[in-house]
């Protein structure tokens, strides 16, 4: 050997940290962290060496996948001064693991438990049915989800089932006459703990019509009285009406008096829309007889802007 490649040799030595020599420990602790968890969490595997001297000596782990069986070394780590060790993991099926130092075994095994993630998204399709999609991780290729339904008492029963596509998406629609509550389900293939995505509302179109005529309500026109009863021609007189609209506000009425196509329309300022409102409107008829008023009072709500038409007979007296 050349003197130039012993001192590359001494120097390479000089490079390497040398692991402190040491009694065996007397016990190897094992523990898992944060068991069970969803795909893409992550999962810590603790212990410490006990016996003196152990900081600083190395640790190296081992694991097993389903059915346990077979062993393999993924990881090493280096003990700190007290002799504790930590290992992150981010396991993507169902595993157990121990370690080992200086040929001492970890007193027993931990197995850290994995549920696959899920996400779903549901939208109305038509009239009748309703539209889901999902994504779902680890990639599981051959394997397929439960869409379930949320029945009136709370159970979840399945509806169909979705093929995973690529192992990573799912889709497809269903019928539905009404509001659904969907879940995707994942049953537990032996690798994998039993999965649920989050529980979406899908509203059908039907029912998304309904529900939203439903909400966008007409105000209500609850009384029309006069003052002097009945109107006297040649007189001027007041007409009151009182309407309501208990999720919104009134700011507007349109009184068509029946009489050469006279009219009076009043916009409220914005300080009187109110859910309840009487309306004063003045008017004063030349000739005695019958009438048809038309009264029409608009309301705005967070959902649309309504309203609401009454008629009423009037009979307007001659002068005494």
């Amino acid at each position: 050997m050349t003197r130039h490649a012993a001192l590359l040799l001494a120097l390479a030595a000089l490079a390497v940290p040398a692991v402190a020599l040491a009694d065996a420990p007397s016990r190897v602790t094992i523990v898992a962290v944060f068991d069970p968890l969803t795909y893409g969490e992550n999962a810590y595997v603790n212990g410490q060496l006990l016996g003196d001297g152990q900081g600083g000596q190395l640790v190296t782990l081992e694991q097993s996948a389903p059915p346990f069986t077979e062993w393999a070394p993924v990881a090493q780590a280096t003990a700190d001064y007290a002799g504790y060790y930590s290992f992150k993991l981010q396991p993507s099926q169902t595993m157990q693991y121990r370690t080992a130092s200086q040929g001492v075994p970890s007193e027993r095994s931990v197995q850290v438990n994995v549920a696959p993630r899920m996400k779903l998204k549901a939208s109305a399709a038509g009239k009748t049915s309703v539209r889901f999609s999902g994504t779902f991780a680890p990639g599981l290729d051959g394997q397929s989800v439960a869409i379930q339904r949320r029945a009136s008492s709370g159970a979840w029963t399945t509806v169909v089932n979705a093929k995973l596509h690529g192992g990573k998406a799912f889709q497809g629609r269903l019928r539905a006459t009404k509001p659904v509550m969907l879940r995707a389900f994942f049953a537990s293939d032996g690798a994998h703990l039993d999965g649920f995505s989050n529980a979406v509302r899908a509203v059908p179109g039907a029912a998304a019509k309904k529900a939203s005529a439903a909400a966008c309500r007409a105000p209500r026109i609850t009384r029309v009285s006069f003052k002097p009863s009945p109107p006297v021609a040649g007189v001027g007189a007041t007409m009151r009406v009182t309407a309501e609209l208990s999720r919104g506000r009134l700011y507007a009425i349109d009184a068509r008096w029946g009489e050469d196509g006279k009219r009076d329309h009043f916009t409220l300022a914005p300080a009187y829309r109110k859910p309840k409102v009487v309306f004063a409107l003045r008017h004063r008829y030349e000739t005695a007889g019958s009438y048809q008023i038309d009264v029409k009072v608009y309301a705005i709500s967070k959902l649309c802007r309504s309203n609401t038409l009454k008629t009423v007979r009037l009979t307007v007296a001659a002068p005494h």
